[in-house]
């Protein structure tokens, strides 16, 4: 029984060292072009996942509530999670060492954004600005991301190719699940 649940233990192990490689196509809002490739396995599973456009509504069967929605009871308070230091460098941390652990290579992705009022993309353009500069500075990885401060635009088109390493995402996911300061941050939001 013993040797048959470590034999299993080690077959699962070594197909999830297996790393799985994404390549990506994206062409927004014309998506006949767009797709996702998905080869796992040294190429010996494969499988091609197009972006299909979704149809517009016609007209909706029920007509739209504008009244408030009464808050549900169970809801959780993200922000109290978010206000304790230990837990927002945990998840920062995790999010790093995701992002490193991603083989990333030829990322190409161009925006233009705009929301048709001057201002209103100034202040959209003061969040996505400087995360555009920092992903600009990763190797492998090209974003232009351009604001559009006359016209309401959303615009993008991005290819490229991923690697990624199952048992190296699970191993992460233990760790931040399995670290104290989350716990405290489950708590807090629950406490709210």
């Amino acid at each position: 029984m013993l040797p048959g649940l470590l034999i299993l233990i080690a077959v699962l192990v070594g197909l999830l060292a297996i790393p799985v490689n994404v390549v990506f196509r994206v062409s927004w809002p014309n998506e006949r072009d767009s797709h996702l490739l998905i080869r796992w396995g040294f190429g010996l599973v494969k499988a091609r996942i197009p972006f299909e456009a979704h149809p517009k509504d016609k007209g909706s069967s029920r007509p739209r509530s504008t009244s408030k929605r009464p808050r549900k009871r169970g809801r959780h308070n993200v922000l109290a999670a978010a206000r304790l230091p230990a837990f927002r460098r945990r998840v920062l941390r995790f999010l790093r060492d995701i992002w490193h652990s991603i083989g990333k290579n030829d990322i190409y992705v161009r925006a233009r954004i705009g929301l048709g009022d001057p201002a209103d993309t100034g202040q959209l353009w003061a969040v996505v600005g400087p995360l555009a500069a920092v992903l600009t500075n990763a190797r492998h990885v090209s974003v232009i991301i351009e604001p559009d401060f006359m016209d309401a635009t959303a615009e993008l088109a991005g290819s490229g190719r991923v690697r990624v390493m199952p048992l190296q995402i699970i191993y992460l996911a233990l760790g931040v699940l399995l670290s104290p300061p989350v716990w405290q941050g489950l708590r807090a939001m629950r406490a709210q």
